[in-house]
């Protein structure tokens, strides 16, 4: 039993440290139709690029900016 709690901890251990790693991002700020500003800080998306139409999806923590 003792060796079953110590192998578990050890495999739990490295489960936790791939979940720990950081994850590129960035932040974009649009400038809607209207003027307004909004910042939208998301996983890198190579497909996006400055001057480029967008559609922001979702809102709150889950919104993402995703080419139009």
């Amino acid at each position: 039993m003792v060796a079953g709690a110590i192998a578990g901890g050890l495999v739990g251990n490295e489960v936790q440290k791939k979940h720990d790693q950081p994850i590129a991002g960035q932040q974009i700020i649009v400038r809607m139709s209207n003027g307004v500003l909004v910042s939208v800080t998301q996983p890198v998306n190579p497909a996006l690029r400055q001057g480029q139409r967008v559609y922001i999806e979702g809102n709150g923590n889950s919104a993402r900016v995703v080419p139009q």
